[in-house]
């Protein structure tokens, strides 16, 4: 199995309006909603400040406003049928027909995109169909931040695939951070279970001495403290790895 952890440049920035628009519609979303966004979008502009000088305002025509809580789910939408592209190329009736039964998954959260395949094989005719859809969006892959991960319970052979984003080359990598959950190669759960112990000690180390001077012997308060600060980090990610009891958590615990 193969994942290819896509990282988009400036991505945010490099979103056609015009198209952003015809995918909500696409999508069923209202035509008083899409007339609302398009509202937000008639006028937007920006100035750079720079210390204690302001530069003049200039007016921008693509992208997403940053900082606002709707462009992600903007940008959502706007990649959403990234996922029809692919089981097209799947089913082999649309232009993106690579030849052959393709089977994928992809993950998504905002401009945070994995694509999944069960073979290298399959992974790399993805990654052309890939590459149409994003000149298509008019977007851009960082390829230097764009990792590939392939999955085996054995050791890494001496000659591996090549792995290329046109004609750049993709760095394979061993562990890689998706969403705060570190995936590795062997598919298992150590690392993240490791790194959530080093975060949650970290927590226990700040608060429960402040517990202590606030509350002193009154251990509800600390425990209700200890669940709402140090649990939420400790049990980040265990519907994962959650499945099994393990010693170095119950010792946080």
């Amino acid at each position: 199995m193969c994942a290819l952890f896509i990282d988009f440049k400036a991505a945010f920035d490099k979103v056609d309006r015009v198209k952003m628009f015809e995918c909500m519609r696409e999508r069923g979303i209202s035509e008083w909603l899409v007339r609302k966004v398009e509202e937000i979008y008639a006028r937007t502009r920006n100035k750079v400040k720079v210390g204690e000088k302001e530069g003049e305002w200039f007016e921008t025509t693509k992208g997403v406003r940053q900082g606002c809580p709707l462009s992600p789910l903007l940008f959502t939408i706007y990649v959403a049928d990234v996922d029809e592209m692919l089981k097209k190329a799947q089913a082999g009736d649309g232009r993106e027909n690579v030849g052959r039964r393709v089977r994928e998954e992809n993950v998504a959260f905002a401009d945070d995109m994995v694509i999944v395949a069960k073979s290298e094989r399959e992974m790399k005719e993805m990654m052309r169909n890939l590459e149409k859809y994003v000149r298509k969006k008019k977007l851009e892959v960082n390829v230097e931040k764009t990792k590939m991960m392939v999955f085996s319970k054995r050791k890494r052979k001496n000659e591996e695939s090549e792995w290329k984003w046109e004609e750049s080359k993709i760095e394979r990598v061993s562990e890689f951070k998706y969403l705060g959950y570190t995936f590795n190669e062997r598919a298992t759960v150590r690392a993240q279970v490791r790194e959530v112990v080093r975060k949650a000690n970290k927590v226990v180390g700040c608060v429960w001495g402040i517990g202590e001077r606030m509350w002193g012997g009154e251990f509800g308060r600390r425990m209700m403290m200890f669940e709402s600060m140090v649990e939420s980090v400790l049990m980040y990610g265990a519907e994962i790895w959650g499945w099994k009891e393990r010693e170095e958590v119950e010792r946080v615990q």
